[in-house]
């Protein structure tokens, strides 16, 4: 009997230690300063930029479907004609919105189709090929710039106006793509929290 009323003391102090550690992390965002926050512009866009990312986006499409019909270089391995065409835009310096910051994109319209994740980091909308959350230090704080709502978590949910967001971590990416353990407070998820505590607004990408 004293034994297991020791492992259920046990279990009962478990939650309240987490419950505290949630807190302690709570408060340590709190206590960054409203002039640590990172600069978003949030201004109208302009029929000149919307011109440009448009025109951005079609250079990228034209670069992409020129590197198919090239086809693969001899001896390359692997060939992703999409980094081919981010490269090529990149070389020729018509990529917009670098180095990516927060807020809205110049130019790039609500409801802006993307071909693939290379076409979003030419137009500086989401700067990571792989990660569904792209963050930046921001006076030694980390702050959410974007994420994209790929389907890759078994819990994600969108309804339109509303989303449920896993966040990243813990999840069987390359094979049954299932939660498998639990995710923890740092990179992409710290930087979604401090935006969140903050109320700095985030780019939602839908796949």
């Amino acid at each position: 009997e004293e034994a297991e009323e020791a492992e259920g003391a046990e279990e009962a102090a478990m939650p309240k230690a987490q419950a505290a550690a949630n807190k302690d992390e709570a408060d340590k965002r709190l206590a960054i300063a409203s002039a640590n926050v990172p600069p978003a512009n949030f201004k109208p866009l302009t029929e000149k930029e919307v011109l440009l990312a448009r025109e951005t986006l079609r250079a990228y499409s034209n670069a992409k479907a020129a590197a198919i019909t090239k086809g693969k270089p001899e001896g390359c391995k692997v060939f992703r004609p999409d980094h081919v065409a981010r490269q090529t835009m990149q070389d020729q310096n018509k990529m917009i919105n670098q180095p990516i910051g927060w807020g809205i994109p110049r130019g790039v319209e609500v409801g802006t189709r993307f071909p693939d994740r290379s076409s979003l980091i030419v137009l500086g909308v989401h700067k990571e090929t792989m990660r569904g959350i792209a963050s930046s230090l921001c006076h030694q704080h980390r702050w959410a710039q974007s994420i994209v709502m790929s389907g890759g978590y078994e819990n994600d949910e969108d309804q339109g106006d509303s989303c449920e967001y896993t966040g990243e971590g813990g999840n069987d990416f390359l094979g049954s793509g299932v939660q498998t353990n639990d995710q923890k407070l740092t990179g992409g998820n710290e930087a979604l929290a401090n935006c969140i505590t903050h109320r700095i607004p985030v780019r939602v990408v839908r796949k």
